[in-house]
């Protein structure tokens, strides 16, 4: 589902777009988000707790059903023909819009069987799991295992895994026995599923803690899902604002040169955002909640 940063029918007049239309704040909002560098928008549902589960604007990347019921617990084992290896660590949503949605991590996978590493809920055979609708990142780790997420508003790390890999000189040294213990050397380093209510996320730098893996040794590479943003009810007035400001800046635009924003020619409108229409106020308004460059 796309973002729509404005509610009919109250917040267009509220913030100075009374005849918007639900095309026109669907076009603007998705403006604003291809600004931001936020193609999964900024709106995150929650889960059945009213914890921040996924994000609103992101499709699934796989969808399967349970086969079997399971129940509430740690280390939930399925079997589930289609979850590989590569994605232990991944971030799965269970009935997404069901009274009993919960967001959970795949803690192992061998492409038969599937263990999930904390259940919250039960869930009934045919229930739905999808996987892509958090945001995903894979980081490097420094020797302090902190990394860092590229969007501003994290509010829960969903799940996450690390693997370790050869360093150079010293480290490689220090990390030799680590690794010999872990995987054969030239083959692809294995990813770890840690558990997220064990990291630390600062909502406000984007700094993740990440706990250490096997012998206490930090990890090199972290691969994150997390949910970042706001509720659907809780969208800040700078967003509503640079929304509105947006669409009125449409209807106001009557040139035709090269830039034109409105056009009609019989019973079809042709209506365009682009760069050109964010002026320095909305730029302002906008710049908290955009993407950040990591190195």
């Amino acid at each position: 589902m796309s973002s729509a940063y404005l509610t009919l029918p109250f917040d267009p007049p509220a913030f100075g777009a009374p005849d918007a239309t639900a095309d026109q704040i669907m076009r603007a909002s998705a403006a604003v988000d291809g600004y931001l560098g936020r193609p999964e928008g900024l709106i995150w549902k929650p889960d059945a707790a009213g914890m921040p589960a996924y994000m609103a604007g992101l499709d699934p990347a796989l969808s399967l059903a349970l086969p079997v019921a399971v129940q509430a617990g740690l280390n939930v084992t399925v079997t589930l023909p289609g979850i590989s290896p590569d994605l232990i660590g991944e971030a799965v949503v269970i009935n997404r819009d069901g009274p009993d949605c919960e967001a959970a991590s795949i803690a192992a996978a061998d492409g038969t069987t599937v263990t999930f590493a904390r259940l919250r809920l039960d869930h009934a055979a045919g229930s739905t799991l999808e996987t892509g609708l958090c945001i995903a990142e894979e980081r490097p780790v420094g020797r302090r295992s902190v990394t860092q997420v590229s969007r501003p508003q994290a509010v829960r790390l969903v799940s996450g895994a690390g693997r370790y890999a050869p360093g150079r000189g010293r480290e490689w040294r220090e990390d030799y026995g680590l690794l010999a213990s872990v995987f054969q050397f030239g083959t692809v380093p294995l990813w770890q599923a840690f558990d997220p209510g064990q990291a630390s996320l600062n909502a406000t730098t984007g700094e993740v803690w990440v706990p250490e893996g096997l012998f206490c040794a930090p990890y090199a590479d972290v691969r994150l899902r997390y949910v970042a943003g706001f509720p659907a009810d809780g969208v800040p007035d700078a967003i509503k604002i640079a929304t509105a400001s947006l669409i009125q800046g449409v209807a106001a635009a009557t040139d035709m040169g090269g830039r034109f924003r409105r056009f009609s020619a019989g019973g079809t409108t042709v209506e365009r955002f682009d760069q050109t229409d964010f002026d320095p106020d909305i730029k302002a308004l906008l710049e908290p909640y955009r993407v950040r460059r990591l190195a």
